[in-house]
């Protein structure tokens, strides 16, 4: 099946990539540039909080984001997860793609990818490169269609449900559904 086509079929039409640095913008631009002429629609934000006021704002125009591809460590350590959490209350899938170097330390020659059931997990190379998010989003688009769109589509229906009584993430972490656990601190 052709790109286009996992597109359509998973009804991808908007897309949030959030990064701090520049140059990884660039290169996300560069691939995802690419992707309009299949009528996706990509944005990019450069802070966590541009980021949460864009989904916010997106919701509530009801032309929400299908992803959103968040950094990890922005303007403070983890504020990627704030990102993630706020896409999946307004009801994106959400992804942390985030420099990696296969220590706790930091950036290095890895792109990581949470939640960890996304395969392959990491890439051998930075977002500095356009293939390196054209690989992230492959791998996105993967999860997604497999069992990440079932997970996705169960929880959008108990969200509504509730009518915002709970919210979508209080509801996840208290199922043990959450898909940021590990990296959230809520591993057991």
């Amino acid at each position: 099946m052709s790109l286009e086509e996992k597109i359509n079929e998973l009804e991808i039409r908007r897309i949030l990539v959030v990064d701090d640095k520049p140059e990884n913008i660039a290169a996300a631009k560069q691939y995802f540039g690419a992707l309009e002429q299949y009528g996706v629609k990509v944005e990019y934000a450069q802070s966590a909080k541009q980021a949460e006021e864009m989904i916010k704002s997106a919701f509530q125009a009801k032309d929400k984001y299908s992803i959103v591809l968040s950094d990890l460590e922005m303007e403070s350590p983890k504020c990627g997860l704030d990102v993630i959490r706020q896409a999946i209350e307004y009801l994106a899938q959400g992804f942390i793609v985030s420099g990696f170097d296969g220590s706790s330390t930091g950036h290095g020659m890895y792109t990581k990818i949470y939640p960890k059931k996304v395969l392959p997990s990491y890439i051998e190379g930075t977002k500095q490169k356009a293939w390196v998010w054209e690989k992230a989003f492959e791998a996105v688009i993967k999860h997604i269609a497999t069992e990440g769109k079932a997970l996705f589509d169960s929880t959008e229906r108990f969200y509504r449900l509730l009518k915002k009584e709970v919210t979508l993430t209080d509801y996840l972490v208290t199922s043990g559904m959450y898909p940021f656990r590990e990296l959230a601190g809520l591993e057991r």
